[in-house]
Formats: C-alpha cells, structure tokens, sequence
C-alpha cells in the first residue's frame, strides 16, 4: 500500500468509527486528507510522534492519526455539552464520549483564542490547527505563542484556513456584490453566540501572523478542496456556480479556496 493510500485508509477508518457524527465533515474529506498528507511529508513516520489536533472537533483527525501510529490528543471547546448550542454542538454527547473512551481518545476543553493549553513545554512533534482559526474571536496571536512553547525545537506546525482571496469571493463581490465575509444574518441574529468565521485571512496574511509570532515557513500555497461534483450537480445554484468558479481557479495559484501553511519554529 502506498502511502496516499494508507492515509485515505485510515481516514475513511476514522470516519467509520464516528458514524452518523461524521456525515456533516463528509464535504471536508479532501482537506483532510491533504493535512494527513502534508503532515507526512514535513514530519516524516507517524509511528511514535506525538501530535497535538487544536480545534479537533469530535476527532475525526484525531482518530486517524492514531489509527497511523501517532499519539495524538485534541483540544476543542465548542464539542462540549457545556457549551451554548451552535452549528458544532453534537446531541448526544455522552455517546461520543464514549466513542472517545473505546477508541482510547483524549480530547482537552480549551479555548484556543485565551486559554494556555495544557501541556508542557515542548512536548509534542507536531500541531495541526485546521480551518478553526477563522472561528476565534481575536487575533490568533496567544494560539501562535501557545504553539511555538508546545512544540519541539525541530516541530511542525500545520495551520489551515479558508481563503478570503479566493477566486469564488473575488467573483461573488466584484459580480453581485456579496460580501466575501460570514452570512450577515448568522452574524447579526447570533451576535452573543456567534460561532461562523469571525475573520478569514489570505494566504500572506497567514504567513505574516505566523511569522510574527517566531515561526518559520516551510510551505505555503492554496488549494481547492472542496470541488466535487455533487456540489455542482445540486439544486442549490450557489453551490453549484461556486464549483464553475473553483475550476476558473487553477490557473491562479493564489486564489484557490483553502490556504495551507506548514511551519516551524524559528531557531
């Protein structure tokens, strides 16, 4: 089995495991599977490497990296019945815990955006922190820092976000003036529990942060990851536009609707 192939393994594995939890990340395979396969390529054998998953969600991640050799653990905040219900509360909480418990999980409570993770210093070989930068009320500057202590001089940190600058948004602004930003409604009726994207960022605008907060980067592009055809066959015609616009983008390599940085931290 060559190595895509076991990664697509074990995230069709986790997936598995987490049933009908896992049917609403079924459109977010295709990142998924990139960040397994950029983890690999910078931070070489899962086997033994402990990796810490911050906005880990119910796991799917998380289990897939165990299922390759990893010690991983997650940190979320919003998966908590603790929490105010939003788009990421899960009914039944105590049956996906127990999902957590048999499959030997552990996932922290932390917020990302104000809380010290809790964990040593330099204790982890990699972190990924994918698409939930986005969500955090403030700047990620203390989830940056947070980072930079918990990794291994030699760490990988992998970051992903949605693309502001994406072909798709510049389309829909210049076009028909829609805002690149969060559906106003969400945002205006929710404004105490507001849990969509707070800010998206470019793909320099990443870099930036990062580089500011004393990190190196490695690899930075965009990428489309949410082309598929069944988006392009639906009857939902923004969905279906979107993907026409998804395609127009390949040639502009800056504009696709994923930004993915890899970094490290700066000796």
């Amino acid at each position: 089995m060559n190595r895509k192939n076991e990664l697509e393994e074990a995230l069709k594995g986790a997936y598995r495991v987490f049933g009908q939890w896992a049917d609403i990340y079924q459109w977010e395979k295709k990142r998924f599977l990139h960040s397994l396969e950029l983890l690999a390529r910078f931070g070489g054998d899962f086997h033994g490497k402990k990796i810490v998953d911050l906005g880990s969600g119910i796991g799917i991640t998380l289990k897939a990296l165990n299922l390759l050799g990893a010690g991983a653990v997650g940190v979320d905040k919003l998966v908590f019945s603790s929490e105010p219900s939003s788009i990421y509360s899960v009914k039944d909480f105590e049956k996906l815990e127990k999902i957590w418990q048999e499959n030997g999980l552990k996932v922290f409570k932390a917020d990302l955006a104000f809380d010290k993770l809790p964990f040593g210093d330099e204790s982890f070989d990699a972190a990924i922190c994918d698409a939930a930068i986005e969500h955090l009320p403030v700047a990620p500057r203390h989830l940056f820092s947070e980072v930079g202590r918990i990794l291994k001089p030699d760490g990988i940190f992998l970051v992903t976000t949605p693309n502001i600058s994406s072909f798709w948004k510049r389309m829909r602004f210049l076009l028909l003036g829609r805002s690149p930003n969060w559906d106003l409604k969400d945002y205006f009726e929710n404004w105490n529990n507001f849990r969509g994207h707070s800010r998206e960022f470019t793909k320099k605008e990443l870099s930036d942060m990062l580089a500011w907060s004393d990190f190196e980067i490695l690899l930075a592009e965009t990428r489309n990851v949410f082309r598929n055809k069944e988006r392009l066959l639906s009857r939902n015609s923004q969905k279906a536009v979107s993907q026409i616009f998804e395609f127009l983008s390949l040639p502009f390599p800056n504009m696709r609707d994923t930004v993915y940085i890899v970094a490290t931290p700066r000796k």
